[in-house]
């Protein structure tokens, strides 16, 4: 059959990977989202060590896309080969990209429909943890919403309490908690608080939440989205003794006035399936499932 060899892309081969590392997608979006890949990657915003092409005697004959991420996570697409072989050597090369870098968790979001596509990951050490829902919310009315002296809850902003502290009580959100534990409960908060970031020092909306008694209770993370009038719940938690009192709706109804203050209509927000509670919580406030995909994880280095 011919030796195997997997490489990053040449400059002058990125056209051709991009087109080929993409080529699971559908036909009438493969243009469109080859092009957006291939952008990435010249200006450097997408890692050209992470496109990954392999030649089986000198003929190119498949493709993968990894990007690590801030935080020691990464995402990978499903790869695109001429046959198993292929598709799984990728995989292996994407996987041993992820640890060079120091990369400890990497996934990839699937359509339920795409599920074959997640045959080769399944055998390069992807499991299939949960699903995701994808929830977004129209319109930043909110009749009735109570005050702060009324809950009993005071925001400080992240700049003014400083990471060490912030971190600690995200940390503590993460106690029993039933959103993603494959993937919080035993990596350090301030890692995490680097892949939240985006980028920025100081969040604008990032908020540390305080109860009646002036005691840290949990935090809300609103980042601003790169659609026009959308912004996003990256994350929102309480700590154990808080949970129960009713907080946990405040806080969401909290971060959509937030979000109209600002002039924004729309907020989106991903939560795992098995988090009922939460997905409850956000049904009553009007946020409507648009996408639900299938979550592949690897942990790649720390505990299994």
């Amino acid at each position: 059959m011919g030796r195997i060899v997997v490489a990053a892309a040449g400059a002058e081969e990125w056209p051709m990977a991009c087109r080929l590392a993409l080529g699971n997608a559908p036909a009438d979006a493969l243009d469109t989202r080859a092009a957006r890949l291939l952008q990435l990657v010249r200006t450097g915003a997408f890692d050209s060590a992470g496109l990954l092409i392999a030649r089986r005697d000198g003929v190119t004959v498949g493709a993968i896309a990894a990007q690590n991420l801030p935080g020691g996570t990464g995402v990978v697409l499903p790869p695109c080969g001429s046959d198993d072989a292929v598709r799984e050597l990728l995989v292996a090369a994407a996987n041993e990209h992820f640890r060079r870098a120091g990369t400890e968790i990497a996934h990839c979001l699937l359509a339920p429909v795409e599920a074959p596509l997640a045959t080769p990951l399944l055998t390069g050490g992807y499991r299939l943890i949960t699903q995701i829902q994808h929830m977004l919310r129209h319109g930043s009315s909110l009749p009735e919403l109570p005050i702060n002296s009324e809950s009993g809850l005071h925001f400080r902003p992240y700049s003014e309490v400083g990471e060490d502290a912030f971190a600690a009580i995200l940390e503590r959100t993460y106690i029993g908690t039933l959103d993603l534990p494959e993937t919080t409960v035993d990596r350090p908060a301030v890692q995490q608080l680097v892949g939240y970031r985006h980028g920025q020092p100081a969040p604008p909306h990032w908020h540390l939440v305080e109860g009646p008694d002036c005691r840290p209770v949990g935090v809300v993370m609103l980042s601003e989205l790169p659609l026009p009038g959308v912004w996003e719940i990256g994350y929102l938690g309480l700590v154990p003794e808080a949970r129960g009192r009713g907080w946990g709706q405040y806080l969401v109804r909290w971060a959509i006035a937030q979000a109209g203050r600002a002039g924004i209509r729309d907020m989106g927000l991903s939560v795992d399936v098995r988090n009922k509670p939460a997905a409850r919580l956000y049904r009553e406030q009007f946020f409507r499932i648009y996408e639900l995909q299938d979550l592949y994880l690897s942990r790649l280095a720390g505990k299994t």
